[in-house]
Formats: structure tokens, sequence, C-alpha cells
């Protein structure tokens, strides 16, 4: 039974397995006809067309990022090691390649700030600000930047801006202030630092600085109270020591002027403005035997700093001293060919030395640079 079983089973598979070779065969027969067919073709669909061509947009763009972020990779290291120019060209690649990079538009500006391209520079920020992360931060530099045209007008108008979008940025008030009172409008400046200190009253620049408005419109007092009240919460700041000095001085509190930039000297002893400054105060009193180490320590500290010489030459002049005075008078000229008020002390030097010719020339020079007192010296003594 078993036997005839198996029988009618491999009869089975046998056709079975017949039936497939031939199928087989069939299809053998007519596939390279498809795939000939296919090929004699080359014909693709729209759809196949449009996706082909997306693919290879895709991997152009692709590459013009990656060239581009390698652009501007090179641009910040070339600015870090303060090559700006380099920057700059590493950057306009960068841009070149994708136009709406806003960090390689806004560090393009950087770079040309600091190369001094300012208008450059203005434009980039303009252009950086609908596309940089940052608006805000692009804006301010962009006031800046007009700062640095003497642009005072155009500086406002982006302080404003800012300000209209945020009333109560203590920043923007601050820094218009500064703008301000670069051109001369004490009052408004004034306002807008009250502002900031609304906002955060425990700013001790902005209080130095409200100090400095005060004085320019002769409220002293005030002045000082706001610089003492900026040292209560900053007392390590020596230039703060030194407008309190200033101030005190120009009350003819001498003492408490020199006790103020002596304080300033204590928290930063190269601060040569406060030797300069407290030199200064000893000459008002008469005391030329301090005013004077004063005056060289300064010095020493910056050579190039012509009022301390003008200041040594006006020592020597009260001492009778003129050619000494001369030669400092000298050397704060050559330093700084348009000090007027060294012109004019030169002058006072040379007359007094008996040499009238060089002192009407002096005093020529110095009403030419703009001082008026030498006008007077004029008049007097050279006509």
């Amino acid at each position: 039974m078993n036997e005839i079983i198996f029988s009618k089973l491999a009869t089975h598979l046998i056709i079975k397995r017949q039936q497939v070779k031939k199928t087989i065969f069939t299809l053998l027969l007519f596939l390279p006809a498809y795939i000939f067919g296919q090929v004699d073709n080359g014909q693709l669909s729209a759809d196949e067309i449009k996706y082909r061509d997306s693919i290879a947009a895709l991997n152009l763009q692709n590459k013009q990022l990656v060239e581009a972020q390698e652009s501007y990779n090179q641009g910040i290291a070339k600015y870090q090691t303060k090559d700006f120019q380099g920057a700059i060209q590493q950057f306009d690649k960068a841009l070149l390649l994708k136009p709406d990079f806003g960090k390689a538009m806004y560090n393009r500006a950087i770079a040309k700030y600091d190369a001094k391209d300012y208008q450059g520079a203005l434009n980039d920020f303009d252009k950086a600000i609908p596309i940089f992360e940052d608006p805000l931060k692009a804006r301010f530099k962009k006031a800046q930047t007009a700062v640095m045209t003497n642009d005072f007008k155009l500086a406002e108008g982006v302080y404003q801006e800012i300000i209209k979008s945020n009333p109560n940025d203590y920043t923007a008030w601050y820094e218009m202030c500064g703008v301000r009172f670069l051109a001369g409008n004490y009052s408004d400046a004034l306002n807008a630092i009250n502002k900031s200190l609304e906002i955060k009253p425990d700013n001790a620049k902005a209080l130095n600085d409200r100090a400095s408005c005060k004085r320019k419109l002769d409220d002293l007092q005030g002045a000082v109270a706001d610089l003492e009240k900026a040292l209560i919460i900053d007392s390590k700041q020596a230039y703060i020591y030194n407008n309190l000095g200033s101030t005190r001085k120009k009350l003819k509190d001498f003492p408490a002027a020199i006790t103020a930039y002596s304080k300033a000297i204590a928290v930063d002893p190269n601060y040569f403005f406060a030797y300069n400054n407290r030199g200064t105060v000893y000459t008002e009193q008469g005391n030329y035997e301090k005013a004077l180490p004063d005056f060289e320590k300064a010095l020493q500290l910056n050579p190039d700093y012509a009022i301390s010489y003008n200041n040594k030459g006006i020592v020597y002049n009260r001492k009778e001293k003129y050619d000494l005075a001369i030669k400092e008078f000298n050397k704060a000229i050559e330093i700084n060919p348009s000090y007027g008020v060294a012109f004019l002390n030169r002058g006072i030097a040379n007359e007094m030395n008996g040499d009238a010719e060089k002192a009407c020339s002096d005093w020529a020079k110095a009403k030419q640079l703009g001082v008026q007192q030498a006008g007077n010296y004029q008049s007097q003594e050279c006509e």
C-alpha cells in the first residue's frame, strides 16, 4: 500500500517539476525582451524627472552649505588673529554661497567695524538685522557704529526703535544718554540716564554718567551725591574716584579732591589720570614740590600724555624757570601738534624769556586752534 501511494506521489512530483521547468523556460524567453525594452526606451516620467532634479538640487545645496560654513569658520579664525581684511574676504565667500547666512553677515559687519570701515559696517548691520538670530544685538552694534561716524541722529533713532519695542531696556536708555551727551544735549542726556536708573537703580556706571551730565549743567553738588552713591555700590572703580576728585576740585574743595584722587591711585596704581589730576590740585595750592612728581609719574605710566607735559611746563613757568617750561611745552606740542593751550603757555614762557616774536607766533597759532584767550595776549602784546 505504501509503495503504491509512493509511486503516485512520485509521479505527481515529476509532473509538477516538468511544469515548473516549462514555466521558468517561458519566463526566460520573455525576460530578456522585457529588459531590452526598458533600456531602449530611455525615457523618464515627469515625476521621475522632478524627483531626479530635486535630488540634484538638494545635493548642490548641501555642498554649498558645507562650503559656506567652512568659509565662515575660516573668517572667524582670521578675525581672532585680528586679520580683519582676511576675515571679511572669508565672510564674503560664505555670503556668496548663502546670502541669508545671518551669522556671516553680522560678523562681517563686526570685522568691518574693527577695520574702521564704519559705513561698510552700518550697511552690513542693516542687512543682518532681518536675518541674524539676535536682531537686538545687531541693532545695538548699528547704533554704536553710528556714534563712531558722529551720526548722533541715526544712533538715537536706533535706540528709539529698541526702546519702542522694549521700554524697560535700561541699556538702550543708558547708551542713548551717551549719544545725547556727545551731541551736547546735556538736559536730554540727563532725562535718558534718569530713565535708565529708574529701571536699574544700582548701576554705578549710570550714576557716574549722570554725575557727568549734572557737572555740565553746573549741578556740582548733585554730581558729588551721585558719585558718592556710585562708590557705595562699587568702590573698586578708580575712574569714579577720579571724577569725584575733579568735581571736588571744581568746587574748590582741594583737600577732598586730593583725597579722592589718592583713593583712585590706591585702587589702581597705574591710573595715570589720577596722578596728573592730583598734580593739578597741588599746582593750584602752590605746592609745586608735590605737583612735579605726580606729573612725572603720570608720564612714566603714559609717555604720550601731552597734558602732563603741559602741566609740568605750567609749574616751571610759575617757578620762573622759563627754559625748562619751554622744553615741556615743546614735548606736549610734539605729541599733539593741535594742542592749542600748549602753544598759549609756550607763548607766555617765550614772552617772559624776552622773545616777543616767538611769543606772538605761539599765540597766533593758539588762536588759530581755537584758544580765545590767546587773542587777548595778541591784542595786548603783539599789535
